[in-house]
């Protein structure tokens, strides 16, 4: 099975996206996002 290197996430409801988001860069998952998320992440970062 391949490793997941990149994540596109979009959704509405953020609650709890910062976790989810830190999870996945913990595993070495790239996240690709834009607008608010983005921010948030990069804000915490």
């Amino acid at each position: 099975m391949k490793k997941i290197q990149r994540a596109l996430i979009s959704v509405w409801d953020k609650s709890g996206l910062d976790t989810f988001a830190k999870k996945l860069n913990e595993c070495g998952v790239e996240i690709i996002s834009s607008g608010e998320l983005q921010n948030i992440y990069a804000i915490q970062d």
